[in-house]
């Protein structure tokens, strides 16, 4: 067998010889994406905690707060 040139394909190089540039870049890459991730399930958690409020704790706490002000101007108007 001669020897590979550059050109050529050869099992053995690719096996013992890592390309640097695949290696560095997927770790790279995937460290990017899980950041990039995370940064999207916390907008969204961020929008969903938005909507509970919004649409559950203030009508609630806003009842809440109008029956007190009127059971308290109920004795304002009687004396």
């Amino acid at each position: 067998m001669t020897p590979t040139s550059g050109s050529e394909y050869s099992p053995e190089a690719s096996i013992l010889e890592p390309s640097p540039s695949s290696s560095s870049h997927d770790s790279s890459s995937d460290y990017g994406d899980d950041e990039g991730d995370a940064e999207a399930e916390w907008q969204e958690s961020l929008q969903q905690l938005e909507l509970l409020l919004s649409m559950v704790l203030v009508p609630f706490i806003g009842k809440w707060v109008g029956r007190k002000c009127a059971y308290f101007g109920m004795f304002k108007t009687s004396t």
